[in-house]
């Protein structure tokens, strides 16, 4: 196998948000999650949720596949929580049907309530 093909196949795709949403689809397709991060400089404790979703969460229905707090920040020193093969295991999590993200304020489903999507970013590497 050549070094741009393997290099292709472990490095992954990397996606970002700065601060526009507080979901999205990241692919419509099966994925492995390798890492994900999340900065927090909102006063308020908040959840990093990944779904098996091929869309966006649906507000107060989706149930991620994963939650993590974020602890609450401020603009100079924001919360981070930042998960990788620690987490999701060397080669990463499998979503069977698609990979999407949100910032919650419930650690057990999808509600943005109170969540202001310029408090965030997200930055992450799938496969």
């Amino acid at each position: 196998m050549s070094n741009q093909r393997i290099a292709a196949a472990s490095s992954g795709t990397a996606f970002t948000n700065y601060g526009a949403a507080t979901n999205a689809s990241v692919v419509a397709a099966p994925a492995m999650l390798r890492s994900i991060c999340c900065t927090n400089i909102s006063a308020s404790l908040v959840y990093l949720q990944v779904f098996n979703l091929a869309t966006g969460p649906a507000e107060d229905s989706s149930v991620p596949l994963f939650s993590w707090a974020v602890p609450a920040g401020t603009s100079t020193q924001p919360g981070i929580r930042a998960v990788g093969a620690d987490e999701l295991g060397a080669a990463g999590y499998y979503f069977s049907t698609g990979l999407a993200w949100g910032i919650s304020v419930d650690a057990d489903n999808w509600d943005s309530t109170g969540i202001t999507a310029s408090n965030h970013t997200i930055n992450g590497i799938r496969v």
